[in-house]
């Protein structure tokens, strides 16, 4: 009863990190290219990313006081989750990406198109990262990087490389996933450094100089919006009742589109705003806006100023 009362309360935790991650993309999500698969693959991916994150306390508890089998099974879960890692990075996202790519672009020009049509186009370009995983997998599996070097001296030898190469249970498979995970890793983490740098700084000087008049910014909207119009238009009236348009011309048409639709989402966006309470708050708090971004401001200077004392002295 007590197991069964765990996995009630995982399934539980689960379902409302689903309910919340869901409510996140939404509000951040642009509602002009909105498509359920691409959230739903969104949803799911920053799912298995926290599942990964809160392993660690899981496994330094089941060190700490478990029991061996738990041990194992906690190495088991890793595996499945970097498992999942691989394939939403270099399968499933790749493929939702291009998928609905597709489909915007069907949609920028009012074209019918079949969604086995899209889905042999997403497939097509999937098969490029398919391909780059296949090989990191490959590479993993016959270099073993971390793993004890074996030395080839006769028949047998070779035979038994062979053998711990082809066995998903072995040290060659293991070192093959910890291989890609931990390039995922280092190009997760340089993301990480480059957008914390950038945000330590911009966040500061976009307080000081703050965000403009929205009133201003809703002016802007409808002077872009008048230009796409009128090259749409010169665009239309290049071709006459003739809908052959130019690969050129079509694509630039998509943009427009696109950006139109962008515009528009813009400016609903900036009327709302206009009818918050936050936004007048935040007019009548300006002056203390400028006091927090001057702060930040000197605390990001301060780290910049210790990280290169550090460095001289190292």
């Amino acid at each position: 009863a007590s197991m069964h009362l765990a996995y009630i309360g995982v399934a539980a935790v689960l379902l409302a990190m689903a309910v919340l991650l869901y409510f996140v993309v939404r509000f951040y999500a642009d509602d002009a290219a909105f498509h359920w698969l691409a959230t739903l693959v969104i949803v799911f991916s920053l799912l298995v990313a926290l599942l990964c994150v809160l392993m660690v306390p899981v496994d330094v508890f089941a060190l700490t006081y478990a029991q061996a089998e738990q041990g194992a099974a906690i190495s088991q879960a890793y595996y499945v989750l970097y498992g999942c890692v691989i394939v939403l990075a270099f399968v499933v996202i790749p493929f939702t990406y291009f998928y609905t790519e597709e489909y915007l672009e069907a949609q920028d020009i009012g074209e019918e198109q079949s969604c086995c049509s899209r889905t042999m186009a997403a497939v097509k370009y999937t098969s490029i990262s398919l391909a780059v995983v296949v090989v990191l997998l490959l590479i993993g599996v016959v270099m073993q990087p971390g793993g004890a070097k074996e030395k080839i001296s006769n028949k047998t030898d070779f035979l038994n490389w062979v053998d711990n190469l082809t066995d998903l249970h072995g040290s060659a498979f293991e070192h093959s996933v910890l291989l890609v995970v931990g390039i995922l890793s280092v190009l997760g983490t340089a993301n990480m450094v480059l957008y914390t740098g950038v945000g330590l700084m911009a966040l500061p000087v976009y307080m000081i100089r703050g965000s403009g008049d929205l009133m201003a910014a809703a002016a802007q909207v409808n002077r872009d919006s008048y230009r796409i119009k009128e090259r749409k238009i010169e665009i239309q009236l290049k071709y006459g009742q003739s809908q052959r348009y130019s690969r050129q011309d079509l694509r630039e048409l998509q943009n427009l589109n696109r950006e139109e639709r962008m515009l528009a989402a813009r400016d609903e966006s900036l009327v709302a705003a206009q009818k918050t309470c936050f936004y007048w708050v935040a007019r009548v708090l300006a002056p203390f806006r400028v006091v927090l971004g001057i702060v930040l401001l000197c605390f990001s200077l301060l780290i910049v100023v210790s990280l290169g004392i550090s460095l001289v002295d190292k």
